[in-house]
């Protein structure tokens, strides 16, 4: 009976052994299964199935410093989000570059890239890494797909450094950060030196956003009524004139306020002009900086009803830009495209038909440069 009740505890001890190292099986299972789960997650193969090529024939360096280049995706089925483009210029210095949006497979995308705003020049090489999605959303950067070294004889490209070789100390224009300002390099020991600033380009150069003004680009308009003058002439670049119907001589109207001039001699308030039975009202605005220039006008009758109508000129110095005959009750917008530079004068007539009486005209003249 005794050996029958050992022999029942050795069979007990035993399955508890088994249960407990079943346990400890399972236990260990559960955590190595999260860490394998999680990383299978990290690590998919998507990442490495994503290959590019760089055409040499799509590869051009302009020499306002911009690369420019057609990317192309070989076969892979990654969700590709983006791509790191690696640029490294001679100096050593490493710029990357994200830039989003995905490529079907066998699909091409241009890819531009702003040297100047990165400070790199002379480039040595372009490289592009993918960027895909996981299986749970999860961005993966890859390693480089592919790597071009740019060799200078790309097929349209003109080089942002010029030729490797020069000779002698002889200097050229180059291309700077600025649009505004003029840049020059020096031939030292067979290569070309850094683009140095040497000053600012001529005031009224067209720029990305208007004209250059003292070496940065700005949007400069003029217009009459915002900057009526109450008693100075030439402020503001504007003038008062009258001008004979006899002679075609300008005078210089006084300021009898709240207008130049009078009754005799024509009108010219801050929103209105008025021409004198001998003489033109003539608004006229003096140009300082050169360039191109829009001039938009609106005239309206601001005696509605009555007279006889007037007649309205623009001219660049004795040049006629614009001239037309209105009737009583008209009302129109004038838009003039025209190239100046500094000194000329662009003039604004108001002329009677037969009759000065009733012919106030309300006018508003806008100068924009472009």
């Amino acid at each position: 009976m005794i050996m029958k009740k050992r022999g029942l505890s050795d069979v007990v001890t035993t399955v508890l052994l088994i249960l407990l190292v079943l346990a400890v099986v399972i236990i260990v299972w559960a955590f190595v299964r999260v860490f394998i789960l999680d990383n299978s997650a990290k690590i998919d193969t998507g990442v490495f199935n994503v290959g590019f090529s760089i055409p040499s024939k799509n590869v051009v360096i302009t020499e306002d410093n911009n690369i420019t280049f057609k990317l192309t995706r070989s076969a892979g089925e990654a969700e590709l989000e983006a791509v790191n483009v690696i640029i490294e210029d001679n100096e050593g210095n490493r710029v990357v570059k994200r830039i989003d949006g995905s490529i079907n497979e066998l699909g091409s995308k241009t890819i531009n890239i702003k040297l100047y705003e990165h400070n790199l020049t002379s480039i040595k090489r372009i490289a592009v890494a993918p960027i895909v999605l996981n299986k749970d959303g999860n961005e993966i950067i890859g390693n480089e797909a592919v790597s071009y070294k740019i060799k200078g004889d790309e097929e349209g490209s003109i080089l942002a450094s010029p030729a490797p070789s020069c000779t002698g100390s002889e200097t050229q224009s180059c291309s700077g950060s600025n649009e505004c300002k003029n840049y020059q390099q020096t031939c030292s020991a067979g290569t070309w030196g850094t683009c140095t600033e040497l000053g600012n380009k001529i005031d009224g150069t067209s720029c990305s956003t208007g004209v250059c003004v003292v070496g940065s680009c700005q949007i400069v308009m003029f217009n009459s009524q915002a900057e009526f003058s109450f008693g100075t002439q030439g402020e503001n670049n504007w003038y008062y004139y009258r001008r004979s119907l006899s002679t075609g001589v300008y005078s210089l109207l006084q300021w009898t306020g709240p207008a130049w001039g009078g009754s005799a001699d024509g009108i010219l308030g801050q929103t209105y002009s008025h021409p004198a039975p001998n003489y033109d009202a003539v608004r006229a605005w003096n140009v300082s900086i050169p360039g191109n220039i829009v001039i938009n006008v609106s005239i309206r009758d601001g005696d509605n009803g009555v007279g006889d109508g007037i007649n309205y000129s623009i001219y660049k110095n004795s040049e006629q830009l614009y001239f037309n005959s209105f009737s009583n009750g008209f009302s129109a917008n004038i838009t003039n495209t025209t190239s100046v530079n500094v000194g000329d004068v662009i003039y604004f007539w108001t002329d009677k038909k037969v009759e000065t009486d009733y012919d106030t005209t309300l006018e508003n003249i806008g100068i924009i440069y472009f």
